[in-house]
């Protein structure tokens, strides 16, 4: 991933989760490392460490409800 298109990414979920962008930053970098320990195909690693910090913020934050 480009460097503006990964800091795009890590601005919108952090916006998104409410959360401190360098925390987002954080998850993902180390979901970058998990991630490309084991990965035999690396094209799709920004992709989906960027879904494994959103799910993780929303497991911190808790389920969204309606009001």
């Amino acid at each position: 991933m480009e460097h503006s298109g990964k800091t795009r990414t890590l601005e919108s979920i952090a916006r998104s989760a409410q959360a401190p962008v360098d925390t987002v930053a954080s998850l993902y970098e180390r979901e970058i490392e998990a991630l490309s320990r084991e990965a035999r195909i690396t094209n799709f690693i920004p992709l989906l460490a960027a879904s494994r910090v959103r799910y993780q913020l929303r497991l911190v934050k808790g389920p969204v409800t309606a009001t």
